[in-house]
C-alpha cells in the first residue's frame, strides 16, 4: 500500500514536466547567467547552495499546481483523461491528495522563507504565498473561465524565467555597471524567450481546452472551446501561433552573434516544429490530434531551452 501511494503522488506531480522546469531554470543559472558574470569577475547573488534551494521552491509551487488541479478538476478529469486520474486508486484517497497538497506548501514555504531570509528580502518568500495563491484561484475559478485560466498559467510557464530576472536584480545592476553591452544582450535574450515561453504555452492551453471540450462540456465550464466553438478556438490559436513564428523570424534576425551550424541547425527545428503546430492546428479534429500537438509544443519548447544556452 505505502509503495502505491508513493508511485501515484510521483505520477500526480507529471514528474517530466516538472524535470522541464528544472532544467529551464539550471540552464538559465548555471549555463547562461554564471559565466557571464564569472566573465566581468561578478557573482549571483543566488550562489552556493540557495540556487539549487530556489529552483526547488520553483518545482514545488508547480508540484502544488498540479495537485490542487486534480483535486479540484477530478470529475471532469474522470471523462476527459480518466487513465491520467491518479486520485481514487493506489492508496490516493481524496484526503491523501490534501494532505500531499498541504505537505508541498509548508516544504516549500520553508524554503522560501529560508532564502528570503537569507537574502534580506522577504518579498520572496512573499512571491511565493501569491503563486500558490493565484494556482489555487486558477483551479477552482479562472481554469473554468474563457480565456484568463490560459492566459494566467501562460504567464506561470514564462515567469520561471522572470522570477530569476527578478531574484537576481541588484546582481544584474552590477553587470550592466560592468558591461553595458552584456547587460543588453541577456536581458534581450531572457525576455525573448519569456515571450516566447508565453505565446507557445497560451497556444498550448488553448489546445488542452480544445482536448478536454468532452468532460469540461458535462462540468459545466465555460473555456473557449465550449462558449465559442471549436473552429473559432483553433483559428485564434493559429493566430497566436503565426504571431509566434513571426516574432522568432524577428528577434533572432536582431541578435549579434557568430552564427555556425549548431545555431542554425537548432533554429531551423524550432521553425519547423512551430510551422508543423500551425499546419497540424488547421486539421485537427480529434482528441488525439490535440493531445498529439500538445505533446509537440512541450519538445518545442526543450529545443529552445538548448538555444537559450548557445545563444548565451
Amino acid at each position: 500500500m505505502a509503495s502505491s501511494i508513493v508511485m501515484s503522488s510521483i505520477k500526480i506531480i507529471r514528474p517530466l514536466n516538472l524535470f522541464i522546469v528544472a532544467l529551464t531554470q539550471c540552464i538559465i543559472f548555471y549555463l547562461v547567467l554564471s559565466p557571464n558574470f564569472q566573465e566581468y569577475g561578478l557573482s549571483l547573488i543566488l550562489n552556493g547552495f540557495l540556487a539549487p534551494l530556489f529552483i526547488l521552491v520553483t518545482i514545488l509551487i508547480t508540484a502544488g499546481g498540479y495537485v490542487i488541479n486534480d483535486i479540484i478538476d477530478y470529475e471532469a478529469d474522470l471523462i476527459n483523461k480518466q487513465q491520467k486520474v491518479f486520485i481514487g486508486r493506489d492508496g490516493m484517497t481524496m484526503k491523501n491528495a490534501w494532505l500531499f497538497y498541504a505537505i508541498i506548501l509548508i516544504v516549500g514555504f520553508s524554503i522560501s522563507a529560508f532564502i528570503a531570509h537569507s537574502l534580506g528580502n522577504i518579498k520572496l518568500s512573499g512571491i511565493y504565498i501569491v503563486a500558490v495563491a493565484l494556482l489555487y484561484a486558477y483551479s477552482k475559478y479562472f481554469k473554468q473561465s474563457y480565456l484568463i485560466g490560459n492566459i494566467l498559467i501562460a504567464a506561470f510557464t514564462s515567469g520561471v524565467f522572470l522570477i530569476i530576472i527578478y531574484a537576481e536584480k541588484k546582481s544584474l545592476v552590477q553587470l550592466e555597471m560592468a558591461s553595458p553591452q552584456k547587460f543588453k544582450e541577456l536581458i534581450d535574450l531572457l525576455l525573448g524567450f519569456c515571450l516566447f515561453s508565453f505565446l507557445l504555452n497560451l497556444v498550448r492551453e488553448i489546445v488542452k481546452d480544445l482536448e478536454d471540450i468532452e468532460g469540461d462540456t458535462l462540468a459545466g465550464y465555460k473555456t473557449m472551446p465550449i462558449k465559442s466553438g471549436v473552429l473559432l478556438s483553433k483559428n485564434i490559436a493559429i493566430t497566436f501561433s503565426i504571431i509566434l513564428l513571426a516574432l522568432m523570424v524577428y528577434f533572432f534576425s536582431q541578435l549579434s552573434v557568430d552564427w555556425n551550424i549548431l545555431k542554425w541547425g537548432i533554429l531551423l527545428c524550432l521553425t519547423i516544429f512551430q510551422i508543423i503546430g500551425i499546419l497540424s492546428l488547421f486539421k485537427a479534429k480529434s482528441k488525439q490530434n490535440f493531445s498529439a500537438l500538445s505533446n509537440l509544443y512541450k519538445i518545442e519548447m526543450l529545443f529552445a531551452l538548448v538555444l537559450i544556452y548557445i545563444f548565451s
